[in-house]
């Protein structure tokens, strides 16, 4: 990987170069907030100094941000050819993306620090929260994120912040990795607005074949306007219907490939489990936010969903490695502002199997969170209280399994001083009470930035402690708090900089140390399990550099890390679960009056090892060019060509994972 460390250094030392020796234009930023554009303009936009709310849970400036993050926006997303949200995050600089079969993902920040077992039930991780706006997504069940169960997709998404510090203080025990933060579309006009985005597409081994029966389609829509100055609203629809790249299925037993012909030669209830052996993913949703005005002070979203959805993942240590989950439910959430106080509330109801034929494994859920908080100034500091409640309950379908049920109480406290009008000085903790649990649970966080000029320096400690959820039996998905167990705990130093360099040029530079011990269950046969606790330590950079001018736009970011038990020994000795190298570089062109689009991303990562209860294998190091060309043929209405990984790389990207074949799309854009 020497190679693409050098690549990427040489391509952004050519690029500052000609910028510097260009006038500057200091209107111009490397993220925009919002997205308004007249495509006919001969002059740049003036954009609008980015935004983030995530950092430190109040709106402000992204690059005074007390924390590392980063924040991607509509534009840059629709401009990527991104088919989906974790597809979105390979934008983001420390972030680690792995699809595993065509559509379905993992997402890591940083560092994959899973306590696995060695069983397959367990390669997910535990430790990333996604929040839709303002309300969480964890499954506490799964103990993880679904991904194909989010309610939204990115014709949703206005932007997606990412917090890669530990983010419980304000987020939550599930958040003690990081937190992705999704905020989405608001109508703001009053008339009528259609929006529709439709693609289709099959992957180099259909086309290569003649073949028209393993087709793709991705179909998104929405309508939105508003009546008087008070009331708006949006709604929403998607069908997503994403084949495999495979019709073969990994044998576990014998580490090797079977054709799905065959599968019942090996396992007798494959039609149970491997109903639809060429499926991926089908998910159909639809989406109603409305919002309300009743003064400039006092305003309320709410946003109700209805999703369907099927993914055939990796799941389960049974003969096969792919298991068939599907899910449906129905959620409603609500935002209310009132000057200073802020309340949400979400309610959800519905089933999901999380692993078809498979006993022990079908639940009927309703989650119920509420959060409220208020903001104040008492002499010169900015005081943030808040509190919280969320109860998560699964029924179990079946009788003789246990239900679930998981509550907590919390309450947490923010104060922001600014000693001097160059230094910011943050303090923030949040105490923590379950009912399944004896003993309460403390976090805590201090920040300070300090301004040089262009130039912005940060350092951040955070404590996080969270429960740690074991799972009962070897096959069975659901996790349990246990009363007296210790509690899951991460500390995180992090020191960052950044600057502004002749208004165009933005880099930053984040280093972060890591050290904590998770709680996890192993399986000595099929109904004994032991706790145990998995050290771990780690150390690391991150690094990146944005060259913006009127056409041309070119990012670059890469990531270094190294884990091992101790922060005194960094060894990577049973740590190789995540590639120590990883990054992106992407380009971005607008031409011919901004008709024309050509973005052009490079997403590559060194191999890295997954040692299983079957074998320990190795994935090869893997570069993934993508490109998306779009013409606007009248207005905002547009057609184009989505590839996805141009080289035809086609090696798993994850143990017993399918192969990721290019995979070429078409389609349109209608905006009216």
């Amino acid at each position: 990987m020497t190679k693409y460390i050098i690549i990427f250094f040489v391509c952004i030392g050519i690029i500052c170069q000609s910028v510097a020796q260009t006038p500057p234009d200091s209107s111009e930023a490397f993220l925009q907030f919002t997205v308004k554009e007249d495509v006919l303009s001969l002059q740049p936009k003036k954009a609008k100094r980015p935004q983030i709310y995530s950092a430190s849970k109040s709106l402000e400036d992204y690059l005074s941000a007390p924390v590392s993050a980063t924040v991607i926006n509509q534009q840059m997303i629709e401009q990527s050819g991104a088919l989906n949200i974790p597809e979105a995050l390979r934008l983001v600089p420390g972030v680690w993306v792995t699809q595993k079969t065509n559509g379905n993902y993992e997402v890591f920040l940083r560092q994959n620090n899973t306590t696995t077992s060695g069983l397959l039930h367990d390669t997910k991780n535990t430790q990333l929260l996604v929040v839709i706006d303002h309300v969480p997504q964890y499954d506490y069940l799964f103990a993880g994120i679904i991904w194909e169960t989010l309610p939204v997709t990115i014709h949703d998404i206005e932007r997606i912040e990412v917090i890669k510090t530990p983010s419980g203080i304000f987020y939550g025990n599930a958040a003690i990795g990081g937190v992705v933060h999704i905020f989405t579309k608001q109508a703001q006009a009053q008339n009528l607005k259609f929006a529709l985005q439709s693609q289709t597409g099959a992957t180099a081994f259909n086309i290569q074949n003649g073949g028209g029966q393993d087709v793709s389609y991705l179909h998104q829509g929405s309508v939105s306007g508003g009546i008087g100055d008070k009331f708006r609203f949006r709604l929403s629809g998607h069908y997503y219907f994403l084949k495999r790249f495979q019709d073969d299925y990994y044998l576990l037993l014998e580490n090797r490939l079977l054709p799905s012909d065959s599968l019942l030669t090996f396992k007798y209830n494959a039609f149970e489990t491997n109903l639809n052996t060429k499926k991926a993913q089908e998910r159909f949703g639809v989406n109603a936010f409305t919002s309300y005005a009743f003064s400039n002070k006092v305003v309320v979203h709410t946003r109700v969903s209805y999703q369907q959805t099927f993914a055939q993942t990796i799941q389960t240590d049974d003969t096969l490695a792919l298991a068939q989950r599907t899910t449906n439910t129905l959620t409603a959430n609500v935002n209310l502002f009132v000057d200073k106080l802020h309340v949400t509330a979400s309610y959800q109801v519905g089933e999901r199997d999380y692993a078809q034929g498979y006993a022990g494994n079908q639940f009927s859920l309703n989650h119920l969170q509420a959060m409220a908080d208020y903001k104040f100034r008492f002499r010169k500091v900015d005081f943030q209280p808040g509190i919280g409640l969320l109860q998560s309950n699964h029924i179990s379908n079946q009788v003789p399994t246990p239900s679930e049920s998981f509550t907590n109480y919390y309450v947490f406290l923010k104060a922001n001083l600014n000693p001097i009008p160059q230094l910011r000085v943050m303090a923030s903790a949040r105490g923590d009470v379950f009912a399944q649990s004896e003993r309460p649970f403390l976090s805590y966080q201090l920040s300070s930035t300090y301004k040089i000029s262009s130039h912005l320096i940060r350092g951040s400690y955070v404590y996080n402690e969270a429960p740690a959820l074991f799972r009962r039996f070897r096959q069975n998905v659901q996790h349990t708090i246990v009363p007296d167990a210790a509690p899951n705990n991460a500390s995180t130093i992090e020191l960052g900089w950044s600057t502004k360099i002749q208004s165009r040029i933005n880099a930053s530079l984040s280093l972060f140390l890591n050290q904590g011990a998770y709680r996890y269950t192993a399986f000595t046969d099929s109904t004994t399990s032991a706790r145990n606790v998995f050290n771990f330590a780690q150390a690391g950079l991150s690094s990146e550099v944005s060259v913006r001018w009127s056409k041309l736009e070119v990012r670059g970011f890469v990531t270094l890390q190294r884990s091992g038990q101790m922060l005194n020994d960094l060894s990577q000795d049973g740590f190789g679960s995540t590639p120590q190298f990883y990054g992106g570089l992407q380009l971005n062109y607008e031409g011919l009056l901004g008709r024309l689009n050509l973005n052009t991303q490079l997403y590559f990562y060194e191999n890295y090892t997954i040692d299983t209860q079957y074998q320990a294998l190795t994935i090869p190091a893997k570069t993934l060019l993508n490109f998306k060309l779009s013409y606007k043929v009248w207005k905002e209405n547009s057609i184009f060509l989505n590839v996805r990984n141009a080289l035809n790389s086609i090696s798993p990207e994850f143990v017993f994972a399918d192969q990721v074949p290019a995979f070429y799309l078409v389609g349109l854009q209608v905006a009216l």
